[in-house]
């Protein structure tokens, strides 16, 4: 599929944060993507093997929710992204939480620390500030 349907699909979910997959080193279009979008790109150190991908998936090749190896693998790798990053998601939300930040508030400090921009305590006062 060309780059450019690959972005018009993604667009229409949304803007990622972060673009993540399964091999170590990523394919360039992988890398050309989170580019693209300036998203963050998450890579294991060492490609996921088959039996680490079907650990991830477990759960989810029971319901049925994905219907081939192409989709199980992408599904292993946002699985992979996530508990990689939850650290950090748990610690953002930690602090959004202590701060009492409203909820319209939130999304601007999760861009920023989710791509690097700024540290939690950073993005929590650039939020406080903003009207």
């Amino acid at each position: 599929m060309p780059r450019s349907r690959i972005s018009r699909e993604i667009i229409r979910r949304g803007i990622p944060l972060i673009v993540s997959c399964d091999t170590n080193p990523p394919p360039r279009m992988t890398e050309k993507i989170a580019s693209a979008f300036s998203s963050r790109l998450v890579v294991p150190e060492e490609t996921l093997k088959l039996s680490e991908k079907t650990k991830l998936t477990k759960r989810f090749s029971e319901e049925k929710l994905f219907r081939n190896m192409h989709e199980r693998d992408a599904l292993a790798s946002a699985i992979f992204a996530y508990k990689k990053i939850r650290p950090l998601i748990r610690k953002i939300d930690s602090s959004l939480k202590s701060r009492n930040i409203p909820e319209e508030k939130r999304t601007v400090v999760y861009t920023k620390v989710l791509l690097g921009k700024e540290s939690i305590d950073r993005a929590i006062r650039a939020a406080e500030q903003c009207i």
